[in-house]
């Protein structure tokens, strides 16, 4: 028998690449890129703000231990 995980609709909106036109002011935001299943630090005044405001926080929420 297998176990099915679930995954939370807030997993898959806050760990993915950000995206939209609105430009981030605010320094040291990080997003997570699903691609390269790694965490970056949004650059200041260039892309939308990141979910979460540490490198931490990014990979305790997005990058999940096997």
């Amino acid at each position: 028998m297998y176990a099915h995980v679930a995954i939370s609709p807030i997993y898959n909106t806050v760990c993915k690449r950000t995206g939209g036109s609105i430009t981030c002011y605010q320094n040291n935001t990080w997003g997570f890129d699903e691609k390269t299943r790694k965490c970056y630090l949004v650059p200041q005044n260039k892309e939308p703000c990141g979910f979460f405001d540490g490198k931490k926080g990014c990979q305790d929420f997005c990058i999940r231990k096997h």
